[in-house]
């Protein structure tokens, strides 16, 4: 039988692992986006990306956030940089493409 105290911190720990948190904050970064909040989305997406778990999408999220809010140049350097991640990301070729900037 399990001890109620080990049960309890593993799901704590589940629950606030790196992976889950930045998942939490891409999340909450898209739904930022979505409604044109563009501070909140920035939030977001900056704590995600500093996370090693998914880091790709928290920096392309970043960059969507900026170039909502017109900083085209801020949106640019964090595409680079998550193409430098996944070179082969199409999502991203094509945001860059859309600034005007090839890869």
């Amino acid at each position: 039988m399990y001890d109620l105290r080990i049960l309890i911190f593993l799901g704590v720990v589940a629950f606030a692992s790196p992976a889950s948190s930045a998942s939490m904050n891409v999340e909450n970064g898209v739904t930022a986006l979505k409604t044109g909040d563009y501070t909140a989305a920035i939030t977001s997406f900056k704590a995600a990306a500093q996370s090693d778990a998914d880091k790709t999408t928290a920096l392309m999220g970043w960059g969507d956030a900026l170039a909502g809010r017109g900083d085209m140049a801020g949106a640019q350097r964090l595409y680079r940089e998550a193409l430098a991640l996944s070179p082969e990301s199409r999502p991203l070729l094509i945001r860059l493409r859309n600034l005007g900037i090839g890869p």
